[in-house]
């Protein structure tokens, strides 16, 4: 009796049974079963305080990555505004090295766990291996961060410059110049950069403020175009049949929406010349479209070509500096 094997789980209360190792089995002799319940497997502890080391590590690498990426993608937005500013962007020196250190670092961030990348721990300094990797520098991902740094910086001071340029130029063109520009625009439609220099001599003309006159007039003949083609729609919904009974006089309503754009506060004295223009204008528009032409995407290009003819010579008052209120009150 002494001799057979026992069964553990008679010997055991119930719960130390369940806790047996699973290598035990029941034709197992009585010494291996004594020793496996004298001795249970268990894991080292050092093990245990490495996976955390490399936990922190982990943590170190992705929180360097996302700021990395904050630092690129503010970057981008900068390049972007200076670009968008149609000037040329330089950058200093060290632009090469840098954008193969960051175009590394964005390779590691694109590898990087989706689940990482949504939730990090804090890790904390100063405690196991991770604690002294954080403290170390002088590693190729800090200067490339720092070159970054430096490079965001310039690109900021730029930026600055830029914007103090356009600030200047909003202040060379005021609501005056603009009030100028919608008068002149009785008797032009289509003037020409040097005409425009020619008539602005209080202003220093650039680049920027070239384009900006030439814009505002081409403000101007859009909602010129864009009456005279309603006007135009209306006629045939009313069943005008004769283009010759379509003129524009002071009492219509086209003059109306045109000189309260163009004369607000009806301060000045539209001249007649411009009342044919827009007469032939209604008519041309008319015509077109009775005929079935705005099929056509283009239908409108020879109808500008038209009225681009037509323009006539600007009164030399528009060269006096402040010729908007000389011409208030003649």
């Amino acid at each position: 009796m002494a001799g057979s094997s026992l069964d553990p789980c008679i010997l055991l209360p119930f719960s130390q049974a369940a806790a047996l190792p699973q290598d035990y089995e029941c034709d197992a002799s009585p010494g291996e079963g004594t020793q496996a319940l004298a001795f249970p497997r268990t894991h080292a502890p050092a093990s245990v305080t490495c996976a955390g080391d490399r936990d922190q590590l982990s943590d170190q690498c992705l929180q360097d990555q996302v700021s990395d990426q904050h630092l690129q993608a503010k970057r981008a937005r900068v390049e972007s505004i200076i670009q968008g500013m149609s000037l040329p962007l330089t950058t200093p020196a060290f632009g090469t090295s840098l954008e193969a250190t960051s175009g590394h670092e964005r390779q590691r961030g694109s590898e990087m766990p989706w689940e990482s990348k949504r939730k990090l721990k804090v890790p904390q300094q100063g405690t196991g291996a991770a604690g002294q990797v954080a403290l170390t520098g002088g590693s190729p991902h800090a200067e490339g961060c720092q070159q970054l740094k430096e490079q965001l910086c310039f690109l900021e001071q730029q930026l600055r410059r830029l914007q103090e340029k356009f600030s200047q130029i909003q202040e060379a063109l005021t609501p005056g110049h603009l009030k100028k520009a919608k008068l002149m625009f009785f008797f032009t439609r289509y003037p020409s950069s040097a005409l425009l220099k020619t008539y602005f001599l209080d202003v220093q003309f650039s680049r920027c403020v070239t384009s900006q006159l030439i814009k505002w007039f081409s403000n101007f003949r859009e909602f010129y175009y864009i009456q005279v083609e309603k006007s135009a729609r209306q006629a045939l919904l009313e069943g005008v049949a004769d283009t010759s009974a379509l003129r524009v006089s002071r009492d219509s309503e086209l003059f109306r929406a045109l000189n309260t754009h163009y004369n607000k506060g009806n301060d000045f004295e539209v001249p007649g010349q411009f009342l044919e223009v827009a007469s032939l204008t209604l008519r041309e528009f008319f015509s077109a479209i009775r005929a079935g032409k705005d099929a056509d995407p283009s239908w409108k290009k020879p109808i500008y070509k038209i009225i681009s003819k037509l323009d006539s010579d600007i009164p030399e008052v528009f060269k006096a500096t402040g010729c908007s209120q000389e011409l208030l009150r003649s």
